[in-house]
């Protein structure tokens, strides 16, 4: 075990024991949240962004892109802190924190994923972090199978704007 192997574990624990407090109620609306408003955000910041009196182009469509994804994951938030109050006084307290739980640990999955990706990235590949871990591999088996998920399409925005960003930086170091 290593760095990592101890990040995955603590990771998944505090996020399950978090998510058993909030209930599957709260963090399904916090994910849908967060889903939802930057959907909305990425499709409406430009007109929002119209409305916003400062000056500066990019501020101005980094706060419309904001305002939404804030307004969205408020509003998510109170539905999901009332249907929680909805499922106590149904009884389901109990189903709704080991729902929580197992959310929560998703939710872990997914940070650790994308700490997983970015070592891979950083570190050469015989680096110890990497090739001493015990739980890496099985990391990468789940984040690629996430990757394939993703839309053609919204791979190839990625990469070209990625491919674009590296060209400038490598012209600001020359």
């Amino acid at each position: 075990m290593n760095f990592f192997d101890v990040f995955f574990f603590a990771c998944v624990g505090v996020f399950a024991i978090a998510g058993a407090l909030r209930g599957a109620a709260r963090q399904i609306f916090s994910i849908a949240g967060v889903v939802i408003g930057a959907v909305a955000a990425l499709r409406f910041y430009h007109r929002v962004a119209e409305h916003v009196p400062v000056d500066g182009e990019g501020l101005k469509l980094a706060i419309g892109f904001a305002v939404i994804l804030i307004g969205a994951m408020v509003f998510a938030w109170v539905a999901g802190y009332l249907f929680q109050r909805l499922m106590a006084a149904a009884g389901l307290g109990f189903v709704n924190r080991l729902l929580g739980a197992a959310l929560g640990a998703v939710k872990a999955f997914l940070i650790v994923a994308v700490v997983a990706v970015v070592l891979v990235e950083v570190f050469p590949p015989r680096s110890p972090i990497l090739t001493e871990s015990v739980t890496l591999p099985f990391t990468l088996k789940l984040t690629r199978a996430a990757v394939e998920a993703v839309p053609s399409e919204v791979k190839s925005s990625i990469k070209v704007k990625i491919e674009a960003l590296e060209e400038y930086w490598s012209r600001q170091h020359k």
